[in-house]
């Protein structure tokens, strides 16, 4: 039992790893600058994964370990708003908007970027369940969907080089209906779309 619940985390900190290695880790902009801003530091001298291999009871396997960054959603910053209804969000591509309560168990997720690049382009929002990695019945792995942690994926085609100085900045709107419990919590983050 003590190797599935192992097991179990190290297949939950690999899903962790898969999902943070497709995102965009950069600083959210100033509102005048056109262009993205470049990938912050990585904390010094620690990578993003890193795998060991441990031996228990004459049985060897890895174990990962993540490395969190100190700065939560280095991509996009997610804030309460002051009347604690709903949440901020600011972020890379001058990204800003809201995710309000829209009725009992509906928000709305509404947004903008601002940018320069003519190749710049935004996906539709993809809204998924938190989904959490336990026993099941019998000592099997089981994964239940945490419907009041909500993960938000904006996918984006970044622009492939920054636009000329003085470029007229664009607006590109981003908006979702999300189905979540009214004490819902938001985590929001950006993944590359195909060219």
């Amino acid at each position: 039992m003590k190797h599935l619940r192992i097991f179990a985390l190290c297949a939950a900190l690999a899903g962790l790893a898969a999902v943070l290695s497709g995102c965009i880790p950069s600083a959210p902009e100033p509102e005048k600058a056109a262009a993205p801003a470049a990938s912050p530091a990585p904390a010094e001298g620690k990578p993003p994964v890193t795998t060991h291999t441990v031996v228990e009871e004459g049985k060897a396997h890895s174990e990962l370990a993540v490395n969190p960054d100190t700065r939560p959603n280095a991509s996009i910053e997610v804030s309460p708003l002051p009347d604690g209804k709903g949440y901020s969000l600011r972020g890379t591509f001058n990204l800003s908007g809201t995710i309000t309560p829209a009725g009992p168990g509906k928000w709305l997720l509404k947004a903008e970027y601002r940018v320069a690049e003519a190749d710049f382009s935004a996906g539709t929002p993809m809204i998924t369940a938190l989904g959490e990695v336990g026993p099941g019945a019998g000592g099997d792995v089981a994964v239940t969907q945490n419907p009041q942690m909500v993960l938000v994926d904006l996918p984006v085609s970044p622009p492939s080089a920054p636009a000329p100085e003085g470029a007229a900045l664009r607006r590109v709107p981003v908006e979702a209906e999300i189905a979540a419990p009214d004490n819902a919590a938001f985590n929001v983050f950006f993944t590359t779309m195909p060219r």
